[in-house]
């Protein structure tokens, strides 16, 4: 499309012009992810606006396509898909069309925007409200190898998650695959129960059996239909119990090999902020033995000059002797 400022269509069409000025820009856009079901579910967890409705149908616009294109770009980054919801909502339009030509915005940067912007649009509280206290200073510990082991692990959760969210997606498909399935064989079993019944009828028309005979036949019918009903339906249901049970295993599986990931990297991260700190005690240790080292190197101080000894005072005259 020459013009996208002027796009109308439906989740189909964004995908593929998606798509289209993915590959324009050098953007990282998978067209086998990027379909009408994932648009479908950005709009459910508010990555992109919901669409306009003409009639019974949804149309998207120019902004839903660089809200798509800002959210596969941040996804493939490693962000979680909150974070990119609440830079989508509070972005406006050019904001977001300037960005597809910027560098990434940092975790950091995320998270101070959002604050900014609720802080702008949420309403003003009461003069009575009670102040918050400042919270205390804390030192700052650099722990850049640690905080790329959390990337890395989130980016691997976030993948993982995924591709959950896929397999319980084609387990959904399979279950609605075999309820098509169940249809079916109804159906065959209401099409074999007519037939059955058309040829008992030509067979009675044709032969004169007794009814006692015909009556056991039709009996005989009836009940080996119900049982090929009930033990297909039973194996259906044994079907559907074990698929449940196995996603249901699969899922439990993928959820305490997160957790133990995470116990993993905490314990990780307790190592090295003991070993920081016992590394600043040794250096605190070493400066202090400096320090007294060098003050009983020091001359010890010189003492104070001698003071000259004050004069007696005499008096002027000498006193007169006493009267006789």
């Amino acid at each position: 499309m020459d013009d996208p400022q002027n796009f109308s269509g439906n989740a189909a069409d964004l995908a593929a012009l998606a798509i289209e000025r993915g590959r324009a820009y050098g953007l990282p856009v998978d067209p086998d992810k990027t379909n009408e079901r994932l648009v479908r579910y950005y709009v459910t967890e508010g990555v992109v606006d919901r669409p306009d409705r003409v009639g019974r149908d949804a149309a998207y616009g120019y902004r839903h396509l660089l809200q798509l294109l800002t959210a596969r770009r941040m996804a493939q980054a490693g962000i979680s898909l909150a974070v990119i919801a609440e830079h989508n909502r509070s972005a406006l339009t050019r904001v977001l069309e300037e960005g597809l030509d910027k560098p990434l915005p940092t975790q950091a940067e995320l998270l101070v925007g959002s604050f900014i912007h609720r802080k702008h649009s949420a309403p003003r509280a009461a003069s009575t409200a009670m102040p918050t206290p400042a919270p205390s200073p804390r030192p700052s510990m650099a722990l850049p190898d640690v905080l790329d082991e959390v990337r890395r692990f989130k980016a691997d959760v976030v993948a993982k998650m995924e591709l959950m969210h896929e397999q319980e997606a084609l387990a959904m498909a399979s279950l609605g695959d075999l309820g098509d399935q169940v249809r079916a064989l109804h159906q065959m079993i209401d099409l074999l129960a007519g037939q059955s019944a058309k040829a008992v009828v030509a067979l009675q028309e044709q032969v004169e059996f007794p009814m006692a005979a015909l009556s056991e036949r039709m009996a005989y019918l009836e009940k080996d239909v119900y049982s090929r009903t009930l033990e297909t339906e039973h194996k259906l249901h044994a079907v559907l119990s074990e698929s449940m049970a196995s996603l249901t295993c699969a899922r439990q599986t993928d959820m305490s090999d997160v957790v133990r990931a995470i116990a993993e990297l905490e314990d990780r991260v307790m190592q090295r902020l003991a070993d920081i700190q016992a590394r600043q005690a040794q250096d605190t240790e070493r400066l202090l033995a400096l320090l007294k080292s060098l003050q009983s190197a020091a001359p010890p101080p010189s003492p104070p000059p001698p003071t000259a000894p004050a004069e007696a005072h005499t008096p002027a005259h000498p006193a007169a002797p006493p009267a006789a």
